[in-house]
């Protein structure tokens, strides 16, 4: 019911639906890491190799990125973004829409200079283009009131209603997620009644944490990640390469299998 409630919502606002945060949710694990431009652009700083490597993919589509954005405004947001396509689909399917009366504008194109994605607002009776985001940018820049309205049906909702309904909406999604257990803003403390599997072992543990999660004495976690006890049993994973060089997480988990 409640995913049948936020689906409606969604459509109703034009809200993205949270499709990038499923896989990493089932896989925990950033599966797109490899293909981000935005990953392939922090790690410039590391060399070319890991840029030909393992980020072949987001460097390339950084570059093309780069190249786009000279030659076209939004170019990502518009041609490359998963979320612009995912808008486009939700553009068509929404009932709400910006609705421009033709008797009361003042054909000033405020709306179409002021539009983001580059909509000309001023010559549209309805806004239906996908590339439209409902940012109601048009709107607020309108001096004519009425002119531009955002209207489901012939009901108009004002800007500062839909501001308060997608706040409302995030936070009372954060609200029920953490009720009911499947969302939490920091990780849960690691106890003796703890019991984790070596792929669920992440950066931030400790060498501690990793041998009682995972029931492996702590001299044998030392033993097969290949360190020595003068690494403090209280480092996180993620800075035992300030100790050992070298040292990676993800091959450290290979280890303990």
């Amino acid at each position: 019911m409640l995913q049948v409630f936020c689906f409606i919502i969604t459509l109703y606002l034009e809200i993205p639906l949270p499709l990038p945060i499923i896989p990493p949710w089932k896989t925990a694990g950033l599966w797109i890491d490899p293909y981000d431009p935005w990953a392939a652009n922090g790690h410039i700083s590391t060399g070319f190799t890991s840029l030909t490597t393992e980020y072949l993919i987001g460097a390339i589509t950084l570059v093309i990125i780069l190249l786009g954005s000279m030659l076209y405004d939004r170019f990502f947001c518009k041609y490359l973004c998963p979320m612009g396509a995912v808008y486009g689909i939700i553009s068509k399917l929404s009932p709400s829409k910006i609705v421009r009366d033709k008797d009361i504008c003042i054909n000033c194109n405020l709306c179409t200079k002021n539009c983001p994605m580059n909509i000309d607002v001023a010559k549209a009776d309805k806004v239906t283009s996908i590339e439209c985001i409902s940012c109601q940018s048009c709107i607020l820049s309108c001096p004519k009131k009425g002119a531009l309205e955002y209207k489901t049906g012939k009901k108009t909702l004002k800007t500062l209603t839909v501001i308060i309904l997608v706040i409302g909406l995030f936070f009372a999604g954060v609200l029920i997620s953490k009720t009911i257990g499947v969302y939490q803003v920091l990780p849960k403390q690691i106890t003796g009644e703890s019991k984790i599997n070596v792929d669920e072992i992440k950066g931030y543990m400790t060498i501690k944490d990793v041998s009682i999660g995972t029931k492996i004495e702590l001299k044998e976690v030392y033993k097969k990640l290949g360190i020595t006890d003068t690494v403090p049993e209280t480092t996180k994973l993620k800075d035992v390469k300030n100790f050992v060089e070298g040292f990676e997480v993800e091959a450290a988990k290979e280890k303990l299998k």
